[in-house]
């Protein structure tokens, strides 16, 4: 993919650089007439089922038209399908995600993983009340912008209706992320979310995942079940001090019943403001 790519709409894009792959497609970097930057999101056309391909962006589009002024979700510009078959989804550019950061050894101090749970729980607070749940709250959807703003990206799947193999699909790479309740009876639900960022905010803390990598995807799984990030994130409280105040929240959000977790993003919102 290379060139330029106009849209419906009028206005031209020049590509320059893919920033990142995937399952759901490709992103790649872009400028404007006025050399403004932009991202621009390509979703690969499914061979087997083209509804399947269309259902997904038609999701990520209308959500993200329902989340435009929302600070700390990726702002959409505009979307559209190319002659091609391509689906097109252009969005505001960031300076990177915390995958990115994570990769290059990046440590943040715990005000800095404080910042970040708390701009992506007002971000899970806005989309809870539509209502939807996002299923895939991971380092690569968590997007860097200037002054250190965080905002979440990525809705391909923030649907009620999306199944265990469907999101297991989507998380080729991340079943360190998948929450205890969907591996063992097939659902998400809100505080799934809280999990995922729990897990998050874990790996941030640690500097690493809490579950080694070169696992089976059936160890790694087995570590969900057993509780092993809860226990992780246990092992920071006798820090003391913020971060051990911070790993006391973040084991609430990793225990493996959903049903005790926190009940709401507001309200982990709220512990976290008082560290």
């Amino acid at each position: 993919m290379n060139g330029l790519l106009y849209s419906p709409a009028g206005f031209c894009y020049r590509l320059l650089e893919r920033i990142n792959s995937g399952g759901g497609g490709d992103v790649y970097s872009a400028v404007n007439q006025l050399n403004q930057p932009f991202a621009i999101k390509f979703i690969k056309p499914n061979p087997h089922s083209r509804a399947s391909g269309l259902e997904t962006w038609m999701n990520e589009c209308n959500l993200a038209l329902r989340c435009l002024r929302h600070p700390n979700i990726v702002q959409v510009v505009e979307n559209f399908q190319t002659q091609q078959g391509h689906l097109v989804i252009v969005m505001e550019k960031a300076n990177c995600s915390l995958e990115d950061l994570l990769r290059k050894g990046y440590r943040f101090q715990v005000e800095a993983i404080r910042a970040v749970g708390m701009q992506v729980l007002l971000a899970l607070d806005y989309i809870h009340s539509l209502p939807v749940i996002h299923r895939d709250v991971t380092p690569k959807n968590i997007l860097v912008f200037p002054n250190w703003i965080y905002k979440l990206s990525d809705f391909g799947i923030a649907k009620n209706t999306v199944t265990h193999e469907e999101l297991a699909k989507t998380l080729i790479g991340h079943n360190s992320y998948l929450p205890p309740e969907l591996l063992r009876y097939g659902y998400s639900r809100q505080q799934s979310d809280f999990y995922q960022l729990g897990i998050v905010l874990l790996t941030l803390m640690a500097g690493r995942s809490p579950i080694s990598d070169g696992l089976t995807p059936q160890q790694t799984f087995q570590q969900i079940l057993d509780g092993l990030p809860r226990m992780t994130a246990e092992s920071f409280i006798s820090y003391g001090g913020k971060t051990g105040a911070l790993a006391q929240i973040v084991s609430v959000m990793l225990r493996r019943r959903e049903a005790y977790r926190y009940k709401s993003a507001n309200e982990i919102y709220r512990e976290m403001s008082r560290i």
